[in-house]
């Protein structure tokens, strides 16, 4: 049961990351930065 507990914790954790994650790459696309820029983000 405690690790039932434990692995669900664990996908709402990867699905709120992938969700943050996906949510900056649309704010990242839309900012449209300069090459520069964009290596910048890409290096994090």
């Amino acid at each position: 049961m405690f690790t039932g507990i434990i692995r669900e914790v664990g996908t709402l954790l990867e699905k709120k990351t992938h969700a943050s994650h996906v949510s900056f790459k649309i704010s990242a696309t839309t900012v449209r930065p300069k090459p520069g820029d964009s290596i910048a983000i890409n290096g994090v």
